[in-house]
């Protein structure tokens, strides 16, 4: 990960497109996540009831982490852009709102299909499973995609990076504190070093080191690997720097 300017753990100077970037990062690790989650399951043999618990644990923390960014939105999000730029971003939440509930029936249908699945490790199951996994992915990468184009631009410009910054702690806080280093971890996979400088600003660099060790441990016992493929739909390469981001 590139090192990140001086400035990034300074709260009181601005970063540049922080909300944008911000999304990216938390967009790439959702994405990656729902992206390799049903090569996981898929390397599941019958019967094979320990590794399917790890991997099944492993989905439940997608499931709450695609609660939280959705709860994240209607909640906190969504009100400040209606009082900022009510006019502009009146038929995008009308689409943004549709596209959450079909998400949440996605969401409930993939549970029914998780607890089967980890209650009786069959083929059957685990193929049922892998369709609930590929039928809610479908609807998240639409539902990232029309977010990128038509609401992180409002939020970019209307939300300061402060009010983001507290939108995502409000959230932080709603994990168990061990839990948290590996959802860190997870965003600081693909997140560019200045936006996850200052997200863990109030964080020791060892802390920092511990969620990403976590998180690698985390990728080899599922994944089998402690470097997962990234995601590469949105956003283009910066060899130079090591990393993905997006393009301004």
């Amino acid at each position: 990960m590139a090192t990140a300017n001086s400035n990034a753990t300074d709260p009181t100077v601005p970063i540049e497109n922080f909300v944008r970037r911000a999304m990216l990062a938390l967009h790439s690790a959702l994405r990656r996540e729902f992206e390799l989650l049903p090569v996981a399951v898929g390397r599941v043999t019958s019967g094979a009831q320990g590794r399917a618990m790890t991997v099944a644990d492993h989905a439940e923390i997608l499931l709450m982490v695609l609660d939280l960014q959705c709860r994240a939105e209607v909640e906190a999000v969504y009100p400040l852009l209606v009082d900022r730029c009510r006019d502009s971003f009146g038929s995008s939440k009308r689409q943004m709102s549709e596209q959450h509930d079909e998400i949440a029936k996605l969401r409930s249908d993939f549970k029914v299909a998780l607890d089967s699945w980890r209650s009786r490790v069959t083929a059957g199951s685990r193929d049922h499973f892998i369709g609930a996994i590929a039928r809610l992915t479908t609807a998240l990468h639409e539902h990232l995609t029309d977010e990128w184009d038509l609401i992180v631009p409002l939020m970019n410009e209307h939300i300061t990076g402060g009010e983001f910054e507290a939108i995502m702690e409000a959230q932080a806080v709603t994990v168990e504190p061990a839990l948290q280093y590996l959802l860190l971890g997870m965003l600081m996979y693909e997140g560019d070093s200045q936006v996850v400088e200052r997200v863990s600003a109030t964080m020791a660099a060892a802390a920092r080191q511990r969620a990403a060790a976590d998180y690698f441990h985390h990728c080899q016992r599922v994944h089998g690997t402690g470097r997962p493929p990234v995601s590469t739909q949105l956003f283009g390469y910066v060899p130079e720097e090591g990393r993905y981001s997006f393009r301004i």
